[in-house]
């Protein structure tokens, strides 16, 4: 892969997970219990696709890019 895909795949990877942490923190304002509850889907997804080898390294990056952005 050449590296301005590379840089382009990084970015798409960026703003997927920057939307969907806004779109998780939008809804928290409705309804509270939901930012936790997806963060515990999402640590389970990741740890139950990272031991099945289900997921290439960029895509777990992207997966815990976005449970960062929602811890912080």
């Amino acid at each position: 892969m050449s590296a301005p895909q590379e840089k382009h795949q990084d970015q798409t990877a960026t703003a997927l997970a920057a939307l969907t942490a806004c779109i998780v923190q939008t809804l928290g304002e409705s309804n509270p219990s939901f930012p936790p509850a997806f963060l515990k889907n999402l640590d389970d997804l990741y740890y139950r696709v990272r031991e099945n080898h289900l997921f290439e390294v960029p895509a777990l990056e992207t997966l815990q890019l976005v449970r960062d952005l929602l811890k912080k």
